[in-house]
């Protein structure tokens, strides 16, 4: 779609389509519908300084105002003229589908957030203010700046991580997963915790040293990136922790997915072994996880094709080894416990018997007490121990012959 509202000097629109006069000739054409189309203004939306501009899912920084136009016949055809001006201060436009156009607002235009925001600057200066004197904070001979990054920060995407941390709205996913993978070392707790960080856009997996984040981590990257045209990016205020993650995503053969960045060196090394990271991905995508992939795929709608019966019963397969996993889990941990509870009956025994060593047990096989059943017994010691004591003379005499011969 060309704009040619500059060249036309008259048109007039009607059942057959569109006549038009241009500028630089005498001569009426006639075009179908199909051909040209009429697009009247319907809205005009001046940008903000907290405002951000997404054409085709990319930021335009430099855009000031858009106009929407819809069709005069058909108001789906919605199209946006996008004003812009570059470096040297010229001003240009740009026509663009709207379905395309999307105006985000910051969400530190909240209150609350701004607040929060604020405050961190604040702290951030005076960090850097008390990390000035420190020799530890430089970095290749220079002083880290939190207070600079924290300045950048002037925009917050409201679907973002971030917006949700600051606002304390953490959105959850309500409907069914699809099952869960566990590539790397996992336990039942450290598969709740991968999938409560699949529902939940916020998460916190904390715990001492030893105990699995690393490998919670490898499978939670594992199973977002099951679903196509996801990405993720692990970072770290260290260089330590994501090189742990992957070499263990080399160790497992995932080693593929990942493009350990930062530095132009990891760049040019990342970009040196593309040929074998092509190899190791389609030797992936022939495997299981490859074909598993591939249904999320279809079944998430993407290339309109539907999935076959084999990729079902494999989607099943995966479904019944993952409850039979977590069935051998909680099975184990109830092993555990009962190991635990006959450990302690054990020790419990163990001191009755060192208490009693040397003691004379009287014999009680006579006593009549005992001559009743369990559940008598068990009822009478109930009552005896929840009833206040009886009183004294025949009052209480009476009272205890009625428990006994109840």
């Amino acid at each position: 779609m060309r704009d040619q509202t500059a060249s036309i000097a008259d048109f007039a629109v009607h059942g057959r389509g569109v006549d038009v006069r241009f500028a630089n000739s005498p001569k009426t054409l006639t075009y179908k519908s199909s051909n040209a189309l009429y697009l009247a203004p319907s809205s005009s939306v001046t940008l903000r300084a907290g405002d951000r501009l997404l054409v085709g899912g990319e930021i335009w920084s430099n855009v000031t105002e858009v106009v929407f136009f819809a069709g005069l016949h058909d108001s789906a055809e919605a199209w946006a003229r996008l004003f812009y001006t570059m470096k040297s201060g010229e001003e240009r436009w740009s026509l663009r589908s709207a379905v395309d156009v999307e105006i985000r607002s910051s969400a530190h235009q909240d209150k609350l957030v701004a607040q929060i925001l604020r405050y961190w600057r604040e702290a951030a200066r005076t960090v850097d203010e008390l990390s000035s004197r420190d020799a530890r904070t430089r970095r290749n001979g220079h002083i880290f700046s939190m207070s600079q990054a924290h300045e950048q920060l002037s925009f917050v995407d409201p679907a973002s991580a971030l917006a949700a941390y600051l606002s304390g709205a953490n959105h959850v996913i309500e409907e069914p997963l699809p099952p869960v993978i566990l590539p790397f070392e996992s336990n039942e707790d450290q598969r709740d915790a991968v999938e409560k960080a699949l529902r939940n856009q916020v998460s916190v997996i904390d715990g001492p040293p030893g105990t699995g984040k690393t490998e919670t981590i490898l499978n939670l990257v594992a199973n977002i990136l099951l679903v196509p045209g996801q990405s993720v990016g692990v970072v770290s205020f260290g260089n330590a922790a994501v090189d742990n993650v992957k070499e263990k995503m080399d160790a497992t053969g995932l080693g593929f997915l990942v493009a350990r960045l930062g530095r132009g060196e990891l760049v040019d090394a990342f970009l040196e072994r593309q040929a074998h990271r092509s190899n190791d991905l389609r030797k992936w995508l022939d495997g299981p996880c490859g074909r598993m992939a591939a249904q999320r795929h279809t079944e998430s709608g993407v290339g309109g094709r539907v999935p076959s019966d084999s990729s079902l019963s494999e989607a099943e397969q995966l479904r019944s080894v993952e409850g039979r996993l977590l069935g051998v889990w909680r099975m184990r941990q109830k092993l555990a416990k009962i190991r635990n509870l006959k450990a302690a009956y054990a020790l419990e025994a163990a001191h009755f018997e060192r208490r009693i060593e040397g003691e004379e047990v009287p014999e009680l096989s006579g006593l009549p007490l005992l001559q009743k059943n369990a559940d008598w017994i068990l009822d009478y010691l109930a009552e005896v121990t929840l009833q206040p004591k009886p009183p004294g003379g025949i009052a209480g005499l009476l009272v205890r012959l009625r428990r006994y011969l109840r």
